[in-house]
Order: C-alpha cells, then sequence, then structure tokens
C-alpha cells in the first residue's frame, strides 16, 4: 500500500482519468466567471491583481471527512497558478530552502 494521499497521481493523467469530470468542469466555469480574479492575491499587502485560471479546493479533496461532497462550490476558490502551486506546496508541509545572500547580493551555497 502506497502512502500517497487519494487526490496525489502519477504520470500525466488528464483531469478526467484523476476524477475531475463534466460536474467539476461546470463548477469550474461557474466559479470562475462569478468571482474571475484570484483570490489569494487580492488577500496579499498590496492586494494584487491576477486573473484566476483554477478552482481551486480550499479543503483537499484527501481531507474532506467522509460523505463530503467532492464537487460544492463553497469548498472551492479561484486562483492563479502562482498561488495555487504555493498552496498545494504549503499544504504538503514542503517549505523553500531559505536562501542565504551574501553581502555581494549573491546567493551563497
Amino acid at each position: 500500500m502506497s502512502n500517497r494521499k487519494a487526490w496525489q497521481h502519477v504520470g500525466k493523467e488528464s483531469r478526467h482519468q484523476r476524477g475531475y469530470g463534466a460536474q467539476h468542469v461546470r463548477l469550474r466555469a461557474q466559479l470562475l466567471a462569478q468571482e474571475p480574479l484570484c483570490r489569494l492575491c487580492a488577500q496579499k499587502n498590496p492586494p494584487r491583481v491576477t486573473a484566476a485560471t483554477i478552482a481551486d479546493h480550499i479543503t483537499q479533496i484527501a481531507d474532506l471527512p467522509p460523505g463530503a461532497p467532492l464537487y460544492d462550490i463553497t469548498n472551492l476558490q479561484p486562483v492563479c497558478v502562482a498561488c495555487h502551486d504555493a498552496k498545494t506546496r504549503a499544504d504538503n508541509g514542503w517549505k523553500a530552502p531559505k536562501a542565504v545572500i551574501g553581502s555581494d547580493g549573491w546567493p551563497v551555497e
């Protein structure tokens, strides 16, 4: 048995092969039509205006309680690719190593 979470996938499967069917496509279109800008960029200080292209699950699919609906628009938020990638890394406990910058302004290895 693998330690992967249910939503993790291997290879380059399409979103439909990973379980995102027609219902998800409709909800994504509805969400991005209602809120076309990245919600996380708007919360930054200073706020940024960035087009949202992803309907991100606020609570990861693997962390939903048993019986919770997979397709629930209240668990989706519109985000840009950069915010989605950062949130995914944070959700999985990954932290970028902090670069050490020398007095000359270049990274120290």
